[in-house]
């Protein structure tokens, strides 16, 4: 045998043994496929809901579902609650009541411009979140020039914050923003919104300073999870506070061009 046909029958040899190793790994694929395949919960299930779509599914690598907790913020200088109620810069302010006037029950309820929503962003290392109006859906955002406003998308960082234990009282909270870390969430007496950076020009904490009240006592729409952190609302609970909002918006649009239009 010459030098030559050793070759010829050595990489026969080699591609035989390649051809044996490629149909055993594909053959234990699919038992592994189809014996031990369980289903996993999809975050984006969770997330779409607030437009959050690049969320990763971090249940594959034993993380948990999105935690979204409905609070109310007590605000110490005003001693009311934030509300947001309206787009804009006049959307937002720290006037509202604990409980909802509502004339067809005699059951009293919390106020639905005075909840709010935390949502905590999945892809930052520190516990960022959202802030939303629990009545429609809006996002509480601050400027450049360090003005509060009320928008429809939150999807920039000037729209997330964090909450910070007081260094002047710590049974209060400080809300700060993402994006300008010298900008803080205050109100005056009137409960009228502060510029982000006024609280380097005063000395009056208190404006700046909150009492974070978590409204866990709702099993219907939030359970309880590990911790006094965040509350799990399931997807029936954000669904009907997008729905409801879409309702009125369109039934808004809908009025303005009903109202431009001739009588016959």
């Amino acid at each position: 045998m010459t030098h030559t046909d050793q070759r010829k029958e050595s990489k026969c040899r080699l591609l035989t043994l390649l051809l044996i190793l490629l149909v055993s790994v594909v053959g234990a694929n699919k038992i592994n496929s189809t014996g031990s395949y369980r289903p996993i919960f999809n975050l984006m299930n969770w997330s779409s809901l607030f437009n959050q779509t690049s969320l990763p599914d971090k249940t594959k690598e034993g993380g948990v579902p999105t935690k979204i907790s409905k609070v109310m913020l007590q605000n110490k200088e005003s001693n009311n609650f934030v509300r947001i109620f309206k787009k804009g810069r006049k959307g937002v302010d720290a006037f509202g009541t604990y409980y909802w006037n509502n004339t067809t029950s005699n059951k009293p309820e919390h106020n639905p411009f005075a909840i709010l929503i935390f949502t905590p962003n999945e892809n930052s290392q520190y516990p960022y979140f959202t802030i939303q109006g629990g009545a429609n859906a809006y996002y509480l955002c601050f400027k450049k020039n360090g003005a509060l406003v009320v928008k429809v998308k939150g999807h920039s960082s000037r729209c997330e914050f964090k909450e910070v234990y007081s260094k002047v009282d710590p049974n209060y909270k400080e809300i700060i923003s993402k994006m300008f870390p010298n900008f803080k969430l205050g109100f005056n007496k009137k409960g009228k919104p502060l510029n982000g950076i006024a609280h380097s020009k005063t000395k009056k904490q208190g404006r700046f300073m909150f009492h974070i009240k978590r409204l866990t006592n709702d099993p219907a729409s939030c359970k309880r999870e590990h911790g006094p952190v965040f509350n799990v609302c399931y997807p029936t609970f954000l669904d009907k506070l997008v729905d409801s909002h879409n309702i009125r918006h369109n039934t808004k649009k809908g009025g303005h061009r009903n109202n431009g239009k001739r009588k016959r």
